[in-house]
């Protein structure tokens, strides 16, 4: 059992990520059938769909869409740091990906270059090479969508 643990303990981060991934899907679809059900409420009293928009609607009250808000108030006016227009939804997000990427890249090959743990130097390296791509990947779209969100707001109207 030790052996096992000793050379596949890598496993547990995309096991990891399934068990994360089933979970979000999970809730997905919990809130997906509490809004389903809703509506049989509503449909069973005979209400107006407007009504049952303005009841679904406010569920995202505070929460600003960037991509539907007519003002463009959500590019940068907003109270909220995560729905500016460098917040969650413009190229601040691609650019946190980018700098964690290449954080993680740099991390795997120092650590490939100095680990002490026989067999994982192969590993490591491959981890970096994946986390390097992803970085590359990551800075085309925060390049893009950086050059694309400068005029955006002119177009949003």
């Amino acid at each position: 059992m030790d052996w096992f643990l000793w050379h596949f303990w890598w496993l547990i981060f995309p096991i990891m990520a399934f068990l994360f991934g089933g979970f979000g899907m999970w809730m997905n679809y919990r809130a997906q059938r509490d809004r389903m059900d809703l509506l049989r409420t509503f449909a069973a009293q005979g209400k107006d769909p407007a009504e049952i928009a303005k009841i679904l609607q406010a569920e995202t009250v505070g929460r600003p869409d960037p991509w539907n808000d007519p003002t463009g108030a959500s590019w940068g006016a907003g109270p909220g740091w995560r729905y500016g227009r460098w917040g969650y939804w413009g190229p601040m997000r691609e650019w946190r990906r980018f700098i964690i990427f290449a954080c993680l890249a740099a991390g795997f090959g120092i650590a490939s270059q100095y680990a002490d743990l026989p067999g994982t130097e192969h590993a490591f390296v491959l981890v970096a090479i994946i986390m390097g791509v992803l970085a590359l990947g990551s800075l085309a779209f925060a390049v893009l969508s950086t050059m694309m969100s400068a005029d955006m707001r002119r177009h949003d109207r």
